[in-house]
């Protein structure tokens, strides 16, 4: 059985919910992503944490077994839904019609006062907010709570498995890794001066708070106060703030991102590392190499974090008959669909987040899985990024990483079409 797939059903089948399981399916993330290692001793640690999750969840994932989303957001849509839904008095008996009514009314006020309610100011950004999410069970986010459960995996021949009748696994995961492209780099983010032409510029990562702009060739610059050109010095360590202005200028323009550029990525916030990762996957920067070696093990710690958005009231959707949404047919948000047929701007959610921590993966690895495996990003959804395998033939990760999400299909929304369009 392809393992993959099977770690799906895993996770579905310790998912605990009230959800319709028919209408539920896994996401893996591209590469699995870091959370930030938050500092104990820090009285917002808590609060960073769900604003970083509050803003994750916004994504729309279309429905398929790799993370895709776009740019939209859920809240935005669903507060078009729900500001735009109007009763179908037209086809409901005058008798019944004002009881409907008073259902339906009731029903998109008290939708409208919890997204208002769930509004919260950001702590990131100033004059900024999010729509807060919760995440259960509590602690998520702290490599040493109590929450964690271990699990294993092996692949053994049939010969030695102890056990026939559970399937035989198929490891056929593959290594991740940067292509190698030089890059242009722009430095005015960085020193604020103006280049006087291109510099190819190659970032190297020195420590968690610092990186090092190696130039590649000569070159010189001028300064904004000044007339007079001179050579730049970037040998000096730049600062954590330039690291997220080198962030930034990489995730607008993805010809920019070269092989190093990864090594900053513990500068940077969970937020960005997804969005530089899932950039790296859809501009087909990531290569993929085949393990060649046998006798895998895997094994890790994990948690599922459901998503609790108290903003969402799903009374509308329970009484779908009695409206329609201004100016759209009906479908527009979604057609109820688990298939490829659904192009709902709405067609799925995120309900709940794959986490895992001391990941382990061990194997008999050749000399090339060995070679391939020190310079890649990750194992299949496993994020190995920075990772040399051991003596035992290990490597891992021990830190938190989102590996997926489970996603709900929504219903038909709206059932009807704007009888005016």
């Amino acid at each position: 059985m392809d393992f993959t797939e099977y770690l799906k059903q895993f996770f579905l089948n310790h998912y605990s919910s009230s959800l319709d399981k028919s209408k539920l399916f896994i996401s893996f993330e591209p590469i699995g992503c870091m959370l930030d290692e938050l500092d104990s001793e820090d009285a917002n640690a808590k609060n960073k944490a769900l604003e970083q999750l509050s803003i994750l969840a916004e994504r729309l994932p279309a429905i398929h077994e790799s993370l895709i989303a776009g740019t939209s957001r859920l809240s935005d849509l669903y507060e078009t839904m729900i500001q735009g839904s109007r009763f179908r008095s037209s086809a409901l008996d005058e008798t019944d019609r004002e009881e409907y009514l008073k259902v339906f009314s009731l029903a998109k006020s008290e939708a409208i006062a919890k997204l208002e309610k769930g509004k919260r100011a950001s702590l990131a950004t100033p004059m900024g907010n999010f729509f807060l999410v919760q995440g259960a069970p509590d602690g998520w986010y702290d490599k040493n709570s109590g929450i964690w459960t271990s699990q294993k995996f092996e692949m053994k021949d049939s010969a030695k498995n102890p056990n026939p009748e559970k399937p035989k696994l198929k490891f056929n995961l593959k290594w991740k890794a940067l292509i190698n492209q030089k890059a242009i780099v722009d430095i005015k983010p960085f020193e604020k001066m103006k280049p006087i032409d291109n510099v190819v510029l190659k970032p190297i990562f020195l420590d968690k708070h610092s990186i090092f702009l190696e130039p590649k060739k000569e070159f010189k610059i001028t300064r904004k106060d000044s007339k007079t050109a001179v050579k730049s010095d970037l040998a000096k360590p730049m600062s954590i703030k330039n690291a997220s202005a080198l962030n930034q200028l990489l995730l607008k323009d993805r010809t920019m991102i070269t092989k190093d550029v990864i090594k900053v990525m513990p500068n940077m916030s969970t937020i960005s590392r997804m969005e530089l990762i899932h950039a790296l996957d859809k501009e087909k920067l990531i290569k993929e190499e085949p393990v060649n070696s046998n006798g895998m093990e895997i094994s890790f710690d994990y948690c599922l974090v459901n998503l609790q958005r108290d903003w969402i009231d799903r009374s509308l959707f329970v009484y779908s008959k009695l409206w329609y949404s201004l100016a759209v047919k009906k479908g527009f948000f979604s057609n109820g669909m688990k298939d490829d047929s659904n192009t709902g701007e709405i067609k799925s959610m995120t309900v709940a987040m794959i986490l895992i921590k001391n990941l382990k993966v061990k194997a008999q690895w050749n000399q090339t899985d060995k070679n391939i495996g020190d310079e890649s990003l990750s194992l299949g959804m496993f994020n190995v990024t920075g990772n040399k395998m051991t003596s035992s033939s290990e490597i891992g990760n021990e830190g938190i990483q989102i590996l997926g999400w489970i996603c709900e299909v929504l219903p038909q929304l709206p059932e009807f079409d704007d009888p005016n369009i």
